[in-house]
């Protein structure tokens, strides 16, 4: 703690999750929680999940419940950290858990690191599933520059979602938009590559623990999963941003096949209508502005297969059947 703050504020935006919000809160909460504060705010749900954290937020000091008007995850957090007092900033999804021993793993981190930021692994699991935590996990720990991250994060060497990361509080504000705010409310897909690119260049150094302290569950519901023209234009905002950031030129071609990675998945949330031809042509563009630069021989496999697909019309096939 800092002059009687918490060490940690924990920040969980809630939507429509009633079916998974007790599984997360508790996972907090079977962690020893002295000197922390969680964060909870509803986002305007239209089920149960707002009185279920009612329940929990009346059942713990330390847990302080808000309610918002609808305005999407990423506003959510931004409300949330206005709200939080503690030294290091934790942001965690509500249909998601964290280990039994992560709290105590962190708060021993922060005591010991030169770094303002954490970066740490994750066990990904389906819905319905439970992740197995192995008690037996060895805690590894590399210090390094923000700058090598990053550019290992190109490669997917390292996770690079807000959820990935203990964020301390002074370099979050940093970070800030013109309008005092941490996140752009308007980019709901892709936020944590993007922030990935800025906050990388407002540090020294990122401490990786090689030990996996949060669960994520494969939610077909997500913003990530769900067919959304909205979500699809959002993501090819936010690619043009992530683009906008110069980068080392031995880095551009890694780089660009992130890039060119995400398209693909932005391509297969534009929704199956007559409107979305624009949106589907606007998408390929990108693609292949991009593959110009690369070259296709140098691509990954997986991604050489994707580009073959779009370009012959398999992929919307593919996708229209599934």
């Amino acid at each position: 703690m800092t002059d009687n703050r918490p060490w940690l504020s924990i920040i969980v935006p809630v939507y429509n999750v009633e079916k998974y919000i007790d599984t997360c809160l508790r996972s907090i909460t079977l962690n020893d929680m002295q000197d922390i504060e969680v964060i909870i705010v509803d986002d305007g749900s239209k089920d149960n999940s707002a009185n279920k954290c009612l329940k929990w937020a009346n059942s713990y000091s330390n847990f302080v419940f808000i309610q918002k008007d609808n305005g999407g995850s990423v506003s959510a957090r931004n409300l949330g950290l206005k709200k939080a007092t503690g030294d290091w900033i934790w942001f965690i999804d509500a249909d998601d858990c964290i280990a039994p021993n992560s709290l105590a793993v962190l708060s021993a981190k922060i005591c010991a690191t030169k770094s303002e930021v954490l970066n740490f692994e994750c066990l990904f699991f389906k819905d319905g599933d439970k992740p197995h935590w192995n008690v037996n996990d060895v805690d590894e720990t590399e210090l390094i520059s923000a700058s090598s991250f990053r550019k290992e994060c190109y490669k997917n060497k390292y996770l690079k979602f807000n959820w990935s990361f203990l964020f301390k509080r002074s370099l979050l504000l940093k970070c800030m938009l013109d309008d005092n705010r941490l996140f752009d409310e308007n980019i709901i897909l892709y936020e944590d590559v993007l922030f990935c690119e800025k906050f990388t260049r407002h540090t020294k150094y990122v401490e990786v623990l090689h030990l996996p302290l949060y669960g994520c569950r494969h939610n077909a519901a997500s913003v990530t999963n769900k067919r959304s023209n909205k979500s699809a234009v959002s993501g090819l905002e936010a690619i043009k941003k992530i683009d906008f950031y110069e980068t080392e030129a031995e880095s551009l071609r890694d780089k660009r096949v992130m890039e060119i990675g995400l398209l693909f998945s932005v391509y297969k949330l534009i929704e199956d209508n007559k409107e979305s031809c624009l949106l589907k042509n606007r998408t390929r563009d990108e693609i292949i502005k991009r593959m110009d630069a690369v070259k296709f021989r140098s691509l990954p496999f997986k991604l050489k297969i994707r580009y073959v697909l779009l370009m012959t019309g398999i992929m919307d096939i593919i996708i229209k059947v599934r």
